[in-house]
């Protein structure tokens, strides 16, 4: 059984991904800031870590991602920019801090950017 950890899994992305590893019969841990908007169909098939990961340390981050097989970020907005990037950054100096031989492996997921051309070509990043 792969131990998988899913950041982020309160989003709807993340939801998808947690319940896709759940569904597959995996160790499924998930890190998210807000629990209680968690599916309460999880609470006896998931282990909950209650954070938020831009005020953990690099070495705090690596400690809780250490024991995994696998960690699935859903985390962060690609809309969001440089503040998205310096949110994949840090995972990835967390991971940093792991060996090299225990480290897991690690997939970024991002929600596709929507957004329409407006009048006079000016971006329109709600898409509604």
């Amino acid at each position: 059984m792969t131990k998988i950890i899913v950041l982020g899994a309160s989003g709807a992305m993340g939801k998808h991904v947690a319940q896709q590893a759940v569904d597959a019969g995996h160790e499924v841990s998930v890190m998210v800031r807000t629990p209680s908007k968690l599916p309460a169909s999880w609470r006896d098939k998931v282990k909950v870590h209650k954070a938020d990961i831009t005020t953990l340390s690099a070495n705090q981050l690596g400690a809780l991602l250490g024991g995994d097989d696998v960690v699935i970020n859903t985390a962060g907005l690609v809309s969001d920019g440089d503040r998205f990037v310096t949110l994949v950054a840090h995972i990835v100096s967390g991971l940093e801090t792991i060996e090299p031989a225990n480290r897991p492996v690690a997939w970024f997921i991002a929600e596709q950017v929507c957004w329409t051309l407006a009048t006079r070509g000016v971006a329109d990043w709600s898409c509604r």
